[in-house]
């Protein structure tokens, strides 16, 4: 295939069949945006169902606005985004392309962050569908798709540009302010795509100014009928980019994703960077003295937040309970009165796949190190010996393939694990495109072992297979 076709194979592929291209959308959306006119438009064309054009409708799943994904926040303040890539979409060559796109989004913004999804909802769900598109803005409660198929999308670019559509991002060229930065030529436009070139009459930019550059915006042969411009900049700025987001993009970003009050202006960022409210990254200027303004465990220097460069100071411990009060093993009782069996034996919490039938349970908390008058640990000294190169980068290879396991341990309940592992384990199998009833075994499996046979989640998981990958 020559280059030229091939380029052109691409661009149908993201200027396709949906709403300007690549976009799914709900009617109070293009109500609200576009107006009643858009609305009857793509109900003609079958983009939107007919009952869109009741005024008094509205998407129940979109309520009064555009929803983001600012409904998970880590520690430090970051909107966590949960994603996760379908069966249909199980090349690691594409997935590692994506994942790098999205990473970069992530670094660059320092208010968002992707991780891969468990159990969380609602999340993201990465197809190998037909062409490229995605919704605006978070529309579901569980699994919202996008789009990246893998004959002319999986591009950094293109996963960013879907992604955020995802994030509430429109088009740039469709904003209210268009014509006075491009004109769009109507007769070199596909007569069915000139719709895909109306102006929104409802947009906020939040004060951005309009970007050439932006990685939202059309190319200038989009939806060209003969090969010829359909929009051209007034002042000879290229446009259409698919490489990476702009920098407007990311300042666009965190207008949208900083705070978490919700949205605010590019004149207020600009006023204030880093508040309690609008945490900044690392690197991140514009905390004044304000420790409270960097994310997490970043300080305020010299008005930039910047990793804390004082020694972390140890922890006063807490007051040891005495050994007759200690609930020594939740639902076995106390230290004193620990019953297994027929005999009064115990063994340590931190080493429950070690268990010791000769210890008593007063005897087993004492020498835990739980309760009063127990022998403390010393710390190692100079003679302690360490472990070699190769045999840390072993436990740490065993320790990876294993997280998966733990991290889904501590999600579960120990006394409402019954009645959720089913679908825990159903949605953990489903990441896998071979093998899902194997894994979804392996899930039970370890469930089983942690919780009615008392081992460890690293035994559990080791023995449960669900390490090999």
């Amino acid at each position: 295939m020559k280059a030229k076709d091939r380029k052109k194979k691409n661009e149908i592929k993201e200027y396709g069949k949906e709403f300007e291209g690549d976009i799914r959308v709900l009617c109070n959306q293009i109500r609200e945006n576009y107006g009643m006119e858009e609305v009857r438009a793509l109900v003609h064309e079958k983009k939107l169902h007919r009952s869109c054009l009741d005024d008094g409708k509205r998407d129940l799943s979109l309520l009064d606005r555009d929803y983001y994904w600012d409904n998970r926040r880590g520690d430090d303040g970051v909107a966590i985004i949960p994603y996760k890539f379908d069966k249909s979409f199980d090349s690691a060559f594409s997935q590692n392309i994506v994942t790098s796109g999205l990473n970069d989004l992530a670094k660059k913004s320092g208010v968002i962050r992707f991780v891969k999804r468990t159990t969380e909802k609602p999340y993201i769900s990465v197809i190998d569908g037909d062409g490229c598109w995605s919704y605006v803005g978070r529309i579901v409660t569980e699994k919202q798709e996008i789009s990246l198929s893998t004959r002319g999308c999986v591009s950094e670019g293109i996963a960013q540009h879907e992604f955020l559509h995802a994030l509430g991002f429109w088009h740039e060229q469709s904003r209210p302010d268009r014509d006075d930065y491009v004109k769009v030529v109507e007769k070199n436009i596909i007569e069915s795509a000139k719709i895909n070139f109306n102006k929104q009459t409802g947009a906020n930019s939040r004060g951005s100014p309009y970007d050439y550059a932006s990685i939202m915006h059309y190319p200038k042969s989009a939806f060209s009928k003969n090969g010829k411009d359909t929009i051209v900049t007034k002042n000879g700025e290229s446009i259409g980019q698919r490489s990476k987001a702009s920098e407007s993009d990311i300042i666009q970003l965190r207008l949208l994703y900083q705070c978490k009050s919700g949205p605010r202006t590019l004149k207020e960022y600009n006023e204030s960077p880093c508040t309690n409210d609008c945490k900044c990254w690392k690197g991140a200027r514009g905390c004044g003295t304000n420790d409270g303004a960097c994310q997490g465990n970043l300080v305020c220097s010299n008005n930039k937040c910047v990793a804390s460069s004082a020694p972390s100071v140890a922890p006063t411990p807490a007051p040891r309970p005495s050994c007759a009060s200690i609930a020594f093993d939740a639902g076995h009782g106390g230290c004193s009165t620990y019953q297994k069996g027929t005999a009064n034996h115990a063994f340590c919490t931190s080493d429950r796949d070690k268990k010791d039938n000769s210890i008593l349970a007063v005897d087993a908390c004492s020498g835990c190190g739980v309760c009063a008058g127990a022998p403390t640990v010393s710390a190692p000294t100079s003679s302690t010996v360490t472990a070699s190169p190769t045999a840390l980068k072993s436990e740490n290879e065993e320790a990876d393939k294993c997280q998966e396991c733990y991290d889904f341990m501590e999600k579960q309940n120990e006394k409402t694990w019954k009645q959720t592992w089913k679908e825990d384990c159903k949605q953990i199998a489903s990441d896998y495109t071979k093998d899902s009833k194997k894994w979804k075994q392996a899930c039970k499996k370890a469930c089983k072992a942690h919780f009615k046979k008392d081992k460890s989640p690293k035994k559990a998981c080791k023995n449960s297979n669900w390490c090999v990958k």
